[in-house]
C-alpha cells in the first residue's frame, strides 16, 4: 500500500488524506513543493505540472515505489512518473467530470489506480489507461464519506464509509454490508487514514479543533 484522500484520502479525498485518495485539491499555482523528509526542512524540488484549477492526487502510477502527482481536467488525468516537471507521461480519460475519484492499490500488484464514486456506486479500474471500470460495487450511502486502506494487511486497498462517527470497512470489492464495524472519535472530527505502526495495517487517526479562547 502506498501511503497518501484531506479528509494518503488530508482524500484535501479521497486522495483524503482522509485516506488515501490522495487528493490534494488545487493549488494557487500549478506548482508542488517536495521534501523527502518529514522534518521542517526546505523543500528538496519544485515541481511544475498542470493547470492551477487542476485537482492534483498522489500515487505511485507506474509500480516502482515511487509516488507522484497526477492532475485532474474533466474527466481526464495527466500522469507524471518523476517529481520533476514536464509534461504528462500518460494521459487517460476515467469517469465523469463531476465523479468523486479515489487512489489506491486495488490489486496489490504495488500500482496506484484510479476509482471513482457515483453515488453509493464504485467504480474501479486496475490500469492507468482509458476504458470501463474492472469491477463495479454498491457500498454504503451516497451521503457517506469514503475512506481508502489496507484494513487487513493483504497488501489491498478497499473502501471503509464513515456516518457520523461510524466506520464501516469492507475487505473486498463486493456488494454488501460491512465485515468491520467500529465508532471512534466525534462525528465533526477529520479523519486521518495510515499505517502508524507500521504493521501493513492501516488504521485512524482524528483531528479535532479545539475551541478558540
Amino acid at each position: 500500500m502506498t501511503q497518501r484522500s484531506a479528509s494518503h484520502q488530508a482524500q484535501a479525498h479521497h486522495g483524503h488524506v482522509e485516506g488515501h485518495p490522495t487528493r490534494l485539491g488545487h493549488c494557487s499555482e500549478a506548482k508542488a513543493a517536495v521534501s523527502s523528509s518529514i522534518r521542517s526542512v526546505p523543500p528538496k524540488a519544485s515541481v511544475n505540472h498542470g493547470k492551477p484549477a487542476d485537482d492534483i492526487y498522489i500515487g505511485d502510477w507506474n509500480a516502482n515505489s515511487q509516488d507522484t502527482f497526477a492532475v485532474r481536467r474533466g474527466n481526464t488525468f495527466y500522469l507524471r512518473d518523476t517529481p520533476t516537471s514536464g509534461p504528462a507521461d500518460v494521459v487517460l480519460g476515467y469517469g465523469r467530470a463531476g465523479d468523486e475519484i479515489f487512489v489506491g492499490d486495488w490489486n496489490g500488484n504495488g500500482q496506484d489506480t484510479f476509482a471513482v464514486r457515483r453515488g453509493n456506486a464504485f467504480y474501479v479500474r486496475n490500469s492507468t489507461t482509458s476504458g470501463p471500470a474492472d469491477i463495479v460495487f454498491g457500498y454504503g450511502k451516497a451521503g457517506d464519506e469514503v475512506l481508502v486502506g489496507d484494513w487487513n494487511q493483504d497488501g489491498i486497498d478497499t473502501f471503509a464509509v464513515r456516518r457520523g462517527n461510524i466506520i464501516f470497512i469492507r475487505n473486498d470489492f463486493q456488494t454488501g454490508i460491512a465485515e468491520q464495524t467500529i465508532g471512534y472519535g466525534k462525528a465533526g472530527d477529520t479523519l486521518l487514514v495510515g499505517d502508524y505502526n507500521n504493521d501493513g495495517i492501516d488504521t485512524f487517526a482524528v483531528r479535532r479543533l479545539e475551541p478558540t479562547p
